[in-house]
């Protein structure tokens, strides 16, 4: 579980916007999933444009060594 800052590239023309994102996720052996939501504070954009969204990542990690699930 977690949260993060970011500057976020938003609209057309692309203009550039603060914003933070919840997360949860997991680590098992050399695979991982999270889960986020992106709150984007739009302040310079015309109404009409996706300001939030939901985020979902999978993915392995190569060579990472051994973890105790290999035990």
């Amino acid at each position: 579980i977690g949260a993060g800052l970011g500057i976020y590239g938003v609209g057309k023309p692309l203009v550039s916007e603060f914003g933070f994102y919840p997360r949860v996720g997991f680590d098992l052996g050399h695979f991982f999933m999270s889960m986020d939501y992106n709150f984007i504070a739009v302040t310079n954009v015309k109404s009409g444009n996706e300001t939030e969204y939901f985020g979902i990542r999978i993915g392995a990690f190569f060579f990472r060594g051994k973890t105790d699930l290999d035990n």
